[in-house]
């Protein structure tokens, strides 16, 4: 019986392979054996990975999924794109589930946090009456805020990172770098996920709640799972402008629009 992780993966290798396979299109690559090559090893990494207590299938996960992204780097994202293709709208839901619903979620829950926590404020000081709930919800609401934030980090190359030397380094070394700190954290993605998707999967099967609301447990252990499949996507689909730098340049440069119409800066 085909079970919850099982299913993970394959909608994983899935996007992944439909969206290189349109990389690959854009760059007069055949979408069809890259995006197959894509969705294969995917799979057969996945497989690796879910053999528990194994560390030599950890290894070989790893391996494929390195050598996968540097043949498909190498091969298909390096290659110019066609004319016609230069600027690349992505797909409709693809944008829906990296931006929107992440910003959805975001929104939804920030709101929620400030109505439970100003509630909470006026029954302790008003009513001498707490909610008894509140700071155990406004924990759930931080590990699912923290974690979507995180997916749209991902997609804006805007995580926290010590980039003081790197951002100086010349054009093959940089190039380099940025290759393999892309690759590391798609690497970091494929260990934590399977463990998540265990992780989610015990709780569902034990029905374990939380203490005073009795939430499902497996609702706040879903966003470790969601936040870094999301993550995955979202760098593996941009793979190409995290490498090149691209996204850095994207940020910098309404940082110096900003500085050259400061009122200071003006005669």
């Amino acid at each position: 019986m085909i079970g919850f992780a099982e299913l993970t993966a394959f909608a994983i290798a899935l996007v992944l392979a439909i969206e290189f396979g349109r990389i690959a299109k854009s760059r007069g690559v055949n979408a069809w054996p890259w995006g197959g090559l894509v969705f294969v090893s995917v799979m057969v990494a996945a497989v690796l990975a879910g053999r528990n207590g194994q560390t030599w299938s950890y290894a070989a996960a790893a391996a494929l999924i390195v050598a996968t992204a540097a043949a498909c780097y190498f091969r298909v994202v390096r290659r110019p794109p066609l004319e016609e293709w230069q600027d690349i709208a992505y797909s409709k839901a693809l944008t829906f589930v990296i931006l929107t619903l992440p910003r959805v979620i975001l929104g939804s829950l920030i709101l929620a946090g400030i109505a439970i926590n100003f509630a909470n404020v006026i029954g302790r000081y008003v009513f001498f009456s707490p909610i008894i709930w509140a700071e155990e919800i406004m924990i759930f609401i931080m590990v699912w805020t923290v974690l979507t934030g995180a997916v749209l980090a991902s997609w804006d190359g805007r995580h926290l990172k010590m980039d003081f030397f790197s951002i100086m380094l010349p054009p093959p070394w940089k190039g380099i770098l940025n290759f393999t700190s892309a690759t590391i954290f798609l690497l970091v993605c494929v260990f934590v996920l399977p463990q998540s998707i265990r992780v989610v999967d015990l709780m569902m099967r034990l029905d374990q709640r939380s203490v005073i609301l009795g939430i499902p447990m497996m609702i706040p252990h879903s966003a470790i799972l969601l936040g870094f499949f999301l993550m995955f996507v979202a760098v593996a689909v941009r793979f190409r402008m995290h490498v090149t730098g691209s996204l850095d340049s994207d940020i910098a440069v309404p940082d110096a629009e900003l500085a050259d119409s400061a009122p200071g800066d003006r005669s």
